[in-house]
């Protein structure tokens, strides 16, 4: 299997990101990236030699690679998902390759010397920006290109200490969910880049309607039976397959270079004004002899070679590479002038796509202004801290007294499975036979298999409910509670009573943390699992986009925790006050949170009983 075919490997990314974390301690890392002065001092000595025996320690490690094996091992790699199907990577509804590899250490020392200038003059968030976005799209490893990436940028743009919150997140950022901290992907600014060089390179104007745009398969696609299988097979994936981009350049350039091109295209006019140009696969073929196919392929790679250079550079020296055409005054339709320009916009949406991804909410009004408008953060003193965590320690308490006396009952589940599956087919088909139906059941018989459930597990769901009326009497009794409610599911068929029996209850501290009681797992997960961790931020939404502080009746419940809360709840005793990362802004009277990308979200139902 050639390296292009294979999926992306799964791999312990956890544990490897351990593994680096101690070769940062090797490398005295807090020495070298602990200010900006050491960084440049450090970088200033470095020889390129020496960058890329880093990049490729960093990489071999990420990826549990033996020292004797790691380097430069992406040849003819292309971006593919997990699952071994290619990506929709960079734009592309196909797979995108990268440079090939015997031009990617050309293009490595071209960045290098390139970060090496920018930290030089001190601009270290711009080397990091150039570093990880040239290790993304020269791509030099078959894997952990994004991992690599996101290392230098940390080092470069971060004061590296060492200390314990600093090594967590740079565990995260390398673990498998790093791009949602930091992902440096040259594939949005794709497009800019292709438009760059249609327009000075080939000097295609983009609004000029006697010019092709793409390469048009209209008509077939007949390659020369003299030509090699090996040159068809590339010609189809790079030329054919890239029809709009780099295939299309390099088919363009030939045809022009060798004055083949008037005859290879075709324009369609109206009034006698040209409407549009097509070049079309078939008619380009009509022009090629077998020996042109590898000259079509070498200029493909020249343009892939050029298009990476020209991200490089216009990153480090943006004001040489303005998006220009003869009808859009020097920008593009965002207003932006520059391709690096289009390329910060686009880590910005990036990063605000991965927000999105884990908050509850559009948060798009707040997000251009997040620098800008005030903000306040949650912080919880040690006292409620060791509150929270006496509650936990009484539940625990009561749960294992519930799991013991089901234990102690010796309850057949096994049987009342069987028991419950086989009474509840014969009433599904007696509704469905009474009713001439075949599938669906009638309301009245969703209600009466709900009542042969609790008929026939009453003897284990009373242990439990027994204890859950102890638990609601203990934390009814505490005076910490800001307010309690239930929410409830749109199960329409159940009565009111029997709805209450799988409604969820929530109790919420003064400062917004808040406990439910998942009552709906009562029967297969007992006590032990009704009862959920206290989490770090409750709030309500109602109508789509109206956040409050305060539940109302229909407001559906939204819970923000991060792994740091939950695990802080463990903790014997609190020596310091938790401070939350999640953020609440107030605009216009409008409430929007920002919790962290590596949080986890509980979307409740509807609140349905508001007791306090």
């Amino acid at each position: 299997m050639k390296k292009f075919e294979q999926p992306i490997a799964e791999l312990p990314r956890d544990r490897q990101s351990e593994k680096l974390v101690l070769f940062m301690d090797k490398l005295h890392a807090t020495e070298i990236f602990s200010t900006p002065e050491s960084k440049q001092e450090f970088i200033e000595s470095l020889t390129f030699e020496q960058f890329q025996r880093f990049t490729d320690a960093v990489n071999g490690l990420l990826r549990d690679i033996p020292l004797h094996e790691r380097g430069a091992d992406g040849d003819s790699v292309a971006i593919m998902t997990k699952d071994g199907s290619m990506a929709k990577a960079f734009n592309f509804d196909k797979p995108h390759y990268p440079p090939r590899q015997q031009d990617k250490e050309a293009l490595s020392q071209e960045m290098f010397y390139l970060v090496k200038r920018l930290v030089q003059e001190g601009d270290l968030e711009t080397a990091g920006l150039l570093s990880a976005a040239g290790i993304n799209a020269i791509h030099q490893y078959m894997d952990g290109n994004g991992r690599t990436s996101r290392l230098i940028y940390f080092l470069l743009t971060e004061n590296y200490t060492g200390d314990e919150e600093q090594v967590e997140e740079l565990k995260k950022i390398l673990g498998e969910e790093g791009r949602l901290y930091i992902d440096i992907n040259p594939g949005p600014v794709d497009r800019e880049i292709k438009e760059y060089i249609a327009f000075n390179k080939l000097g295609i104007h983009p609004e000029d309607d006697k010019y092709p745009r793409y390469l048009n398969s209209f008509g077939g696609m007949r390659l020369d039976e003299r030509v090699s299988e090996d040159v068809k097979l590339n010609f189809k994936r790079h030329i054919i397959g890239d029809a709009s981009g780099y295939g299309f350049f390099a088919a363009y350039k030939f045809l022009e270079d060798n004055n083949k091109l008037e005859r290879a295209i075709t324009q369609f006019k109206e009034g006698g004004e040209i409407v549009r140009t097509d070049l079309r696969i078939v008619d380009m073929l009509k022009e090629l002899e077998p020996e042109d196919y590898e000259k079509i392929l070498e200029l493909y790679w020249q343009f892939k070679k050029e298009g990476c250079s020209l991200l490089l550079n216009a990153i480090a020296k943006p004001e040489d590479y303005l998006l220009a055409s003869p009808r859009s005054m020097h920008k593009n339709k965002r207003g932006e002038r520059t391709i690096k320009e289009a390329f910060l916009r686009s880590v910005d949406d990036g990063y605000k796509k991965s927000f999105e991804e884990v908050n509850a909410q559009n948060i798009s009004d707040i997000w251009d202004e997040r620098d800008s408008l005030p903000f306040s953060e949650q912080s919880i003193s040690i006292e409620d801290l060791n509150q929270l965590r006496e509650v936990n320690k009484v539940l625990k308490g009561i749960a294992d007294e519930e799991k013991h006396e089901r234990e102690f009952l010796k309850f057949d589940m096994k049987k009342a499975e069987e028991d419950f599956d086989e009474q509840r087919k014969q009433l599904s088909q007696a509704d469905l036979q009474k009713r001439g139906k075949i599938e669906g059941l009638s309301d009245e018989a969703e209600r009466e298999i709900f009542e042969l459930k609790q008929k026939i597990y009453k003897p284990i769901l009373d242990i439990s409910r027994k204890y859950l009326d102890k638990v609601t009497a203990y934390l009814d009794s505490l005076d910490i509670w800001k307010t309690k409610f239930t929410t409830r599911s749109s199960i329409g068929y159940l009565t009111e009573t029997q709805q209450e029996l799988t409604d969820s209850i929530y109790y919420v501290t003064q400062g917004g943390q808040s406990l439910r009681l998942k009552k709906y797992e009562l029967l297969t997960e007992g006590l032990g699992g009704v009862i959920q961790p206290f989490t770090e931020k409750i709030f309500f939404i109602k109508n789509e986009d109206e956040t409050s502080d305060e539940p109302e009746a229909g407001s559906n419940v939204v819970e923000y925790y991060t792994k740091e809360f939950i695990s802080i709840q463990k903790e014997d005793g609190a020596q310091s006050e938790f401070k939350s990362k999640i953020r609440r802004y107030e605009k216009d009277s409008k409430i929007v949170y920002l919790n962290p990308v590596d949080s986890s979200i509980h979307k409740g139902y509807g609140v349905n009983k508001i007791f306090k």
